[in-house]
């Protein structure tokens, strides 16, 4: 989902460095495009057949009681203690990454 986010800021890359090159250079980028959901077709295949089965938010997970940062990180929709953890190092080696 993020790569389909990004889709505006490629077309841009794209309309001002493709018009530099030669036809072929557009052909192998639409073929790594390609190539890349031929790799990850094993897996969109069962997501596209499945993709509405989901299970939704019980409205008592959507509100907080109140607003504040120690009521988001303790609400019950992020999971358990561990969770959050492991979300939060992932999110601090990305940021350093």
């Amino acid at each position: 989902m993020l790569l389909a986010l990004l889709l505006p800021v490629f077309l841009i890359y794209y309309l001002s460095v493709g018009a530099r090159h030669r036809l072929i250079w557009s052909v192998l980028l639409l073929g790594g495009l390609f190539l890349a959901v031929a790799a990850n077709y094993f897996w969109l295949r069962e997501w596209i057949g499945y993709w509405w089965l989901r299970v939704p938010l019980t409205p008592s997970e959507l509100l907080l009681p109140h607003r504040t940062v120690a009521s988001l990180w303790r609400a019950p929709l992020w999971g358990d203690m561990l969770d959050r953890g492991v979300t939060a190092l992932l999110f601090s080696l990305g940021t350093v990454g």
